[in-house]
């Protein structure tokens, strides 16, 4: 009986070793596999930063226009006749003064020489009356001596004559038709041979080295220009290419909705054209401010955030923000000189979501 409760025991005991060796095994092996899983699941977020800084500021003011002629005149026939010449067609360069074009002057030529004849008779009408009046004008004054000869004159049909003399040399000037300036010639509405009615619309001639956009900005823009203020001027068919520009005008006069007239003065260019589409760029300096990229600041609700770098994690700023150009923004309050600004992937932040700059990873 004894023998049996000494195997007992033994037996009890060696159950006992043996789970208190599985215990100990398992625990160990728990603890090195909490060591191994990693603390935290979530990848970081990969960004770009910049370091806000106070810098000058270029307010930019972007609008649409066309090009007009700074000098243009439309050339229109001031009489009437067939077009035996026409020198000229659209694109045509002209010099002041050149010769573009002459309307058939027979008719006033021979109205000119029917003049010149009434012209010599009534000379020699005159010449004869005034022999007869030459006692009547001795007693006379200069100006009552003046006063009868001038009657003698349009009795005898000279006066008359000299005037139709002067009013066909002027038809006769005006058959031929000159260039007002030095130019090019667009928009021609004749050809040769066709008739011509007096008040016609011919063609048109402007210089191409000088041209106007007109376009129009907010009045609360009007403060930042000043007559000569630069722009760029940007045509719709080349997009790539700026030509300068500068404030010629500005009408003192803000309209019903809001907005001022200005005309721009643009150098010009053999890719130019009145009529052409443009976009006009006009950057104003500004004092220096705090600014960053546009991209940097998000909406949140309706607020306006910028997240900064701290660490190794995103901070989120509530801020305030001023002018903006299309490119920066300045931020009144939130953010201090200095504060490493996240400008990339922002949208997917919250408050202390891990990231990790790239910003010299992707420069490179």
């Amino acid at each position: 009986m004894a023998l049996m409760w000494l195997r007992c025991g033994i037996c009890a005991a060696c159950i006992a070793i043996c789970a208190w060796s599985c215990n100990g095994s398992a625990a160990a092996g728990e603890e090195s596999g909490e060591a191994r899983l990693p603390r935290s699941t979530t990848a970081p977020v990969s960004v770009t930063v910049v370091t806000a800084s106070q810098q000058p500021f270029y307010h930019t003011i972007r609008t649409n226009g066309k090009l007009v002629p700074l000098r243009e005149q439309t050339i229109i026939s001031e009489t009437s006749g067939s077009m035996v010449s026409l020198r000229v067609k659209a694109g045509t360069v002209v010099a002041a003064g050149a010769i573009i074009a002459q309307i058939d002057d027979r008719p006033i030529r021979l109205r000119l020489e029917r003049a010149h004849q009434l012209q010599f008779n009534g000379q020699k009408e005159y010449e004869s009356q005034l022999l007869g009046y030459e006692n009547l004008l001795k007693n006379k004054s200069t100006a009552q001596a003046d006063t009868i000869k001038t009657k003698l004159r349009i009795s005898s049909g000279l006066a008359i004559a000299e005037q139709d003399i002067r009013e066909a040399q002027y038809e006769l000037s005006k058959t031929i038709i000159r260039a007002p300036f030095s130019g090019m010639v667009a928009d021609v509405a004749v050809q040769q041979g066709q008739y011509i009615k007096a008040g016609q619309d011919l063609m048109k001639v402007y210089h191409p080295g000088q041209l106007l956009v007109n376009i129009r900005i907010l009045e609360s823009e009007i403060g930042l220009l000043h007559i000569g203020t630069p722009a760029s001027c940007i045509p719709v068919s080349d997009p790539q290419t700026h030509y300068p520009a500068t404030v010629q005008e500005i009408n003192p006069y803000v309209a019903e909705n809001g907005m001022v007239n200005l005309k721009l003065l643009v150098a010009g260019s053999s890719k130019l054209f009145p009529g052409m589409n443009c976009s006009i760029e006009v950057r104003i300096l500004s004092d220096k401010s705090l600014v960053v990229p546009k991209e940097a600041v998000v909406t949140r609700n309706g607020k306006k955030v910028v997240f900064t770098l701290k660490g190794d994690v995103a901070v989120w700023n509530y801020v305030e923000t001023g002018s903006e150009n299309g490119k920066e923004i300045v931020l009144l309050t939130g953010i201090s000189p200095g504060d490493k600004v996240i400008t990339s992937n922002n949208q997917q932040l919250t408050q202390d979501t891990p990231v990790r700059d790239t910003t010299l990873v992707r420069r490179h």
